[in-house]
């Protein structure tokens, strides 16, 4: 869930992070941290931005001014969340130009394509095995059912984020039958119960809060989701996915994509409940349509070498040497 703390606390900690960074060889971080860019960093320290997404979906950053989620460019500009990042590790070549626009580093050479560390167990045999195993047995009520994940992403700004209330969880699986398990797993920043029949409560479960949604989805038989950068680990677990866009013209106006939406989506996309429910169990029967099957494969062969083709299980490792011979070349400098 979503850490709140009072703003006497937040400035604490900030302030004992700075004191910190004044010594630190290496700082990591993976989100945006407003207290980094606050001043000027000494040229002994390098600031590694491991980011906690792949690809370049929706717009963040400097690529969002003017947005309604993302405020004024001035503001931003004011408060430059990105400054002082030394190197910025992102899953493919193609998805450089979007780290620069949104972090403001055009020209600086930092965003480097090594790979995402955090992909890596998804290239770990024997850790894919025991977490899939976790999770069963920590859900014994799913009972060799096929499993159903349904994780959005939020809707309005971070401080007052909601989840989509357009899915009838209870038409869903009436329509679905009892073979399927439904999970349910909002993002992070959404904290809203669902509200199920008590007849179907025994495959209906919602996860928000709880488990990782990547661990969930080493034992989901589809994806259904929207806008959500899930949609990256979906790709490389091999995956099928859903995209339920019911409000996708509300959605671009107020966040707004890099590329065209309904051509980067590497799955079937659809509007209507009632239609999305049907390609749902068309998709776990696999009953869709061949030449619309043969489509999406070819979307997500291209999806993967346009936004993760730097990865390979190995990230962490190439990432550790970049930053090793990017601080040799520092101290050679000096001397």
């Amino acid at each position: 869930g979503r850490n709140v703390v009072r703003k006497k606390e937040q400035y604490r900690r900030e302030m004992s992070f700075i004191r910190e960074m004044a010594t630190a060889r290496y700082v990591f971080t993976d989100d945006a941290f407003q207290a980094i860019g606050g001043f000027s960093k000494r040229k002994e320290t390098t600031v590694v931005q491991l980011w906690h997404g792949c690809g370049a979906f929706k717009k963040f950053g400097f690529s969002t001014a003017e947005l309604l989620f993302g405020g004024s460019e001035k503001e931003k500009k004011k408060y430059p969340n990105y400054r002082n990042q030394d190197i910025v590790t992102v899953s493919s070549p193609e998805v450089i130009w979007a780290y620069e626009e949104a972090m403001g580093l055009e020209g600086t050479g930092a965003v480097k394509p090594v790979g995402v560390s955090r992909t890596d167990i998804f290239y770990d045999e024997a850790y894919i095995k025991k977490a899939r195993e976790k999770v069963f047995g920590d859900i014994p009520q799913i009972n060799g059912r096929k499993v159903i994940l349904y994780a959005p992403t939020f809707r309005g700004s971070i401080r007052k984020a909601k989840g989509p209330n357009r899915l009838d969880f209870n038409a869903m699986k009436a329509a679905l039958g009892d073979e399927y398990f439904l999970l349910v797993k909002h993002h992070p920043f959404v904290h809203q119960e669902i509200k199920v029949d008590q007849k179907y409560e025994d495959r209906v479960l919602d996860l928000t809060g709880k488990d990782h949604i990547n661990d969930l989805m080493l034992i989901s038989d589809l994806l259904i989701t929207d806008y959500s950068s899930s949609v990256f680990e979906a790709v490389l677990l091999g995956i099928p996915m859903l995209f339920y866009a019911f409000d996708k013209e509300d959605y671009i106006r107020s966040r707004d994509f890099y590329c065209d939406y309904d051509s980067f989506a590497p799955g079937f996309v659809e509007e209507d409940f009632s239609k999305m429910t049907e390609t749902a169990g068309k998709i776990l029967r696999h009953e869709t349509d061949k030449a619309a099957d043969d489509e999406i494969t070819a979307k997500r062969v291209q999806f993967f070498h346009d936004f993760l083709s730097a990865l390979d299980g190995r990230s962490t490792e190439r990432i550790v040497a970049y930053i090793k011979g990017e601080m040799l070349t520092k101290l050679v400098k000096r001397r």
